[in-house]
């Protein structure tokens, strides 16, 4: 399902809840709502208002498809309840309306602002909002599939590779008992439906041998045809590691 990209927010001041700020902000899968939580970029009459009423509260007030439409939102609050300079309680000091989505600052320009930041770590309320923004948001389909394709068979760093006998001693050295009964992360708990499904799906696809033409119900009955592990024959099938044999899902 497409959501919304653009919106349009208030500003509340902590003691009072008056409204004191309009603004708009961009929405992605990977960065929701943090312009309207983030305290960055304000004018100097909105940290003063902050620092005098000991912060502010968000109110989202409309998602929108078009740009054009969340400026016009944006405007008309802005006009109802008018700036300080005006005679009204805002402390925007334009109109509104004005905004620069899908501008991309040159090669230059991201130089000196990634000197500018390289070493400084982030606020503690801007980590709290892109944590807040991320937690349960799935990445898109699409980068999805382009992780999985970039990662599957020979883009895989380990593809064709093996542990050594020492990679393995330093493994098993390092863990210990820290992954056994209670310490082991999973133990206890239960695999999600959702994944269960999915490993059902794989289990009870068809293999057919293109050699013999013999078709198997299942990768656990041409595994065992062939001698070998369920979990192997399916990495070769699924194109993680190279297939020896003459097997393929049919």
């Amino acid at each position: 399902m497409i959501k919304p990209t653009y919106y349009v927010y208030l500003h509340r001041r902590k003691d009072t809840g008056e409204v004191f700020y309009v603004g708009k902000g961009t929405r992605t899968p990977l960065k929701q709502y943090i312009r309207a939580n983030t305290t960055a970029r304000r004018n100097i009459y909105w940290y003063r208002v902050v620092a005098k009423c000991g912060g502010f509260d968000v109110q989202l007030v409309a998602d929108f498809f078009a740009e054009a439409d969340a400026f016009d939102l944006e405007k008309a609050l802005i006009a109802e309840h008018g700036r300080q300079c005006d005679g009204g309680c805002l402390c925007n000091l334009t109109e509104g309306g004005e905004g620069h989505s899908g501008f991309s600052p040159s090669a230059e320009t991201r130089q000196k602002m990634a000197e500018r930041h390289r070493g400084k770590p982030k606020p503690e309320h801007v980590r709290l909002a892109v944590s807040r923004a991320q937690r349960g948001v799935p990445n898109p389909p699409e980068q999805t599939r382009a992780h999985s394709l970039r990662m599957t068979g020979a883009g895989n760093p380990n593809f064709g590779t093996k542990n050594s006998r020492e990679t393995i001693a330093k493994r098993v050295a390092t863990r210990g008992n820290k992954c056994s009964g209670p310490d082991h992360p999973f133990f206890g708990k239960k695999r999600p439906q959702h994944v269960i499904d999915i490993l059902r799906a794989k289990q009870s696809r068809q293999v057919i041998d293109r050699t013999t033409g013999v078709t198997y119900p299942s990768v656990k009955d041409a595994a065992a045809a062939i001698g070998k592990s369920g979990a192997t024959v399916s990495r070769w099938l699924s194109g993680q590691r190279k297939n020896p044999t003459a097997l393929e899902f049919a």
